[in-house]
């Protein structure tokens, strides 16, 4: 393949990544304000999103938006990956993916340190 092909190939792959971290983010953080709409009474303004993780009507769009979130972190990563994308961009997508999925799963009322 020329050199033209591999850098259509790399352009288009970047354009497919960037458009599908710019919608799933949209996704999350659209999840995220439907949360606080639903509830944003006082216990809400204090403890912040989450208290949408065990407030029972927006636990299930709390987690639908975080599953969407990391799936479309986890693929930007490996789109990453087939260009010349610095690798710390790969391993930085990949480990705050991680986290999100941690965030999920710590309870916001066992301190400061998980919360």
């Amino acid at each position: 393949m020329s050199d033209i092909g591999v850098a259509i190939q790399e352009s288009s792959v970047g354009i497919q990544a960037r458009h599908l971290l710019v919608a799933t983010q949209s996704v999350f953080f659209g999840s995220l304000l439907i949360c606080i709409v639903i509830n944003h009474g006082p216990i809400a303004r204090n403890d912040g999103i989450s208290f949408c993780g065990v407030y029972a009507p927006t636990v299930l769009i709390l987690i639908a938006g975080f599953s969407i979130a990391v799936v479309g972190l986890w693929r930007t990563a490996r789109y990453f990956a087939q260009t010349d994308a610095p690798a710390f961009s790969v391993v930085g997508l990949r480990v705050v993916t991680l986290g999100l999925f941690a965030l999920l799963l710590t309870p916001y009322n066992q301190g400061a340190f998980l919360n």
